[in-house]
C-alpha cells in the first residue's frame, strides 16, 4: 500500500434550504474517522492531519447571496503533497477563494505543498447558491507522510590575521606574525600559508608553510622574518588556502625609516690662555624618526677652566678640574636640534682637543672634535734712560735699556733698534745678554728671547757730539704687535 493517504471528507452543515455533506469515495483508515466536531463544523482527524470545515455566519444560505465557508488544515506531523479539492454541485456556483485555487468546472483544487508538524493553513471559499434545496459541498484531502533523516552539513571557514611593527630601521630585521584560524564547523584540509614579502625586503625565514589539517576552532601561528634594505612605505601580504576554497589574505603596512644623529662643536681655533672663549655644541636629529633618550657629552682636556657650562651638568675629575659636561636632551623630533654655549679658557698655553659625543636609542652615536691653540697673553714693558743730563760736548753718557716680559706664561721674542740724534753719538754697546751693531748713529741689538716675568737690561755708551737738545728714540718690535713700541729719552748737550 502506498504511503499516500487519500481522504474524502463529507461535511454535513445543517441550513434551511441547503445542506453540505461529505461522503467517502475510498475507505478511510481506522484512525481516520471523523472526530468530535465543533458546533456548526465538520472535522476529520487522522494520524497525518486534522481538517475542519465550517460556514461563516448563521442561519440559512439564501439564493443569490454569497456564502463563505473555511477549510482549516493542521498537520500533526511533517507531511507533503497536501492537496484540497472542493466539489460544488451544479446548484452552487464557486465565486473565489483565498488563497485562489485552480478551477475545473465544479471542482476547485488547492495545492498546499509541504507542512511542518503543528502548522495550519486556512482556505476561505466564497460561493453563491442558485436554487433552493439541500446540497452537499464535499472536500477531498490528500497528503503524504514526510519522513526526514537529519543530515548535518558543515563547512570550514579560514580566517587570517597578520600583525607586525608599524616601522623598522633600514638594514634591520622585522618579524611578522601570521595567524590562521578555522572558524567554520568542519575540517579544513591541506591548509597552506604563504607570505608575499614586498620589494626591498630579503627573507630571513621560510615564507611558505604547509599547515595540513585544521579542525574547527583550531589555529596555527607562524612567524616570518625579513631584513629591510631600503627606506619607504610598504605593505606585507599573507595568504592562506585550503582544499576546495579560495584563498584569504591579510596585509600589514610598514614604513622603513632611517634614524640619524649628528653633533658639532664650533668656536675659536686660536685664542689666549686665561681669556674666556665661547664654544657652541649642537646636536641634530638628521633622520626621519624622533630620537629617544638623546644625550650629549663634552669631554674636556686637563688644562681647561669652565666659566659657564651652558646648562649642562659638570662632572669633575681629580683635582676638581672639569672632566665632562653632560646634556640630557631626551626626545628630539625629526629635524630638531639643540645648541648649548660653553664658556671656557685654558690655564696655560698649548693646543687643547675637545671631544663631544651624542647618543640616542637604537644605538645611534655621533662624535666631533675641536682643537684650539691657546697662546699666552703677551705683556711687555720697555724703557731707555740716560745716566747724566746735561752733558758737555765730548762727555760720556750711558743709556740703560730695560725690557720686561710681563706675561707669566709665554716667552717673548723682541728686536730693539735705537736711533741717536746729531747731538749725541753712540760709541759702543755695553753690558747685556746680547750683542749688536753700531752704524750711522743707529744701534741694532740681536733678537732677545725673554722668559716669562724676566727683565733684560742692555746699555749703550755714547758721548756728546754737538750742543743742543737731542732725543734718542728706541723702537721695540714683537711678534704680537703690528707696530713697534716707541720710547724716547732727551739729553741736553752744551
Amino acid at each position: 500500500m502506498k504511503l499516500k493517504s487519500i481522504v474524502k471528507l463529507l461535511a454535513l452543515c445543517g441550513a434551511a434550504g441547503i445542506h453540505f455533506g461529505c461522503a467517502t469515495t475510498e475507505p478511510a483508515a481506522p484512525t481516520g474517522q471523523p472526530a468530535a466536531q465543533p458546533r456548526g463544523a465538520v472535522v476529520y482527524d487522522n494520524d497525518l492531519l486534522r481538517v475542519t470545515k465550517e460556514r461563516e455566519g448563521t442561519g440559512l444560505a439564501s439564493v443569490g447571496v454569497e456564502a463563505v465557508h473555511r477549510i482549516t488544515v493542521r498537520a500533526k506531523q511533517p507531511i507533503t503533497n497536501v492537496m484540497i479539492e472542493e466539489h460544488f454541485p451544479s446548484s452552487i456556483d464557486y465565486v473565489s477563494s483565498t488563497p485562489s485555487g485552480s478551477q475545473d468546472g465544479g471542482r476547485v483544487q488547492w495545492d498546499l505543498g509541504q507542512m511542518d508538524e503543528g502548522e495550519s493553513k486556512v482556505i476561505r471559499v466564497r460561493s453563491t447558491p442558485k436554487e433552493r434545496g439541500s446540497y452537499s459541498v464535499c472536500s477531498v484531502v490528500r497528503a503524504d507522510p514526510l519522513i526526514c533523516l537529519p543530515i548535518q552539513v558543515g563547512a570550514p571557514d579560514i580566517q587570517i590575521v597578520k600583525s607586525g611593527p608599524p616601522t623598522v630601521e633600514v638594514n634591520e630585521a622585522v618579524n611578522w606574525t601570521v595567524t590562521v584560524t578555522n572558524t567554520g564547523d568542519s575540517t579544513a584540509r591541506n591548509v597552506v600559508i604563504e607570505d608575499e614579502l614586498p620589494e626591498g625586503f630579503s627573507a630571513g625565514t621560510p615564507v611558505r608553510f604547509e599547515v595540513g589539517t585544521l579542525e574547527p576552532g583550531q589555529s596555527r601561528v607562524v612567524e616570518v622574518s625579513a631584513r629591510a634594505e631600503r627606506t619607504g612605505s610598504f605593505t606585507n601580504r599573507a595568504t592562506a588556502v585550503h582544499e576546495g576554497a579560495d584563498e584569504v589574505a591579510a596585509t600589514a603596512p610598514i614604513r622603513v625609516v632611517e634614524s640619524g644623529i649628528d653633533v658639532e662643536i664650533t668656536g675659536a681655533e686660536r685664542s689666549y690662555a686665561l681669556v674666556d672663549e665661547s664654544f657652541r655644541v649642537t646636536t641634530r636629529n638628521t633622520g626621519d624618526t624622533a630620537l629617544q633618550n638623546t644625550q650629549t657629552v663634552l669631554r674636556l682636556p686637563a688644562n681647561i677652566r669652565v666659566s659657564d657650562a651652558g646648562g649642562g651638568t659638570v662632572a669633575a675629575a681629580a683635582g676638581d678640574r672639569p672632566a665632562t659636561i653632560t646634556w640630557n636632551i631626551g626626545n628630539l623630533d625629526t629635524g630638531a636640534s639643540r645648541a648649548y654655549d660653553v664658556v671656557m679658557t685654558a690655564t696655560r698655553p698649548g693646543t687643547t682637543v675637545k671631544n663631544v659625543t651624542a647618543t640616542a636609542d637604537r644605538g645611534l652615536r655621533a662624535t666631533d672634535r675641536h682643537e684650539t691653540e691657546w697662546r699666552a697673553v703677551p705683556g711687555i714693558q720697555t724703557s731707555i734712560v740716560d745716566d747724566v743730563d746735561p752733558i758737555r760736548v765730548g762727555d760720556r753718557v750711558v743709556y740703560t735699556i730695560r725690557v720686561t716680559n710681563q706675561s707669566p706664561l709665554e716667552n717673548i721674542e723682541t728686536n730693539i733698534r735705537v736711533r741717536f740724534p746729531s747731538e749725541v753719538r753712540p760709541v759702543r754697546i755695553g753690558e747685556g745678554p746680547v750683542s749688536g751693531t753700531v752704524a750711522d748713529r743707529t744701534v741694532n741689538f740681536q733678537t732677545l728671547n725673554i722668559q716669562p716675568r724676566q727683565e733684560v737690561v742692555l746699555t749703550i755708551i755714547a758721548e756728546g757730539a754737538n750742543s743742543g737738545n737731542g732725543t734718542v728714540i728706541m723702537e721695540t718690535t714683537t711678534g704680537f704687535r703690528d707696530v713697534p713700541i716707541v720710547d724716547q729719552e732727551s739729553t741736553t748737550v752744551y
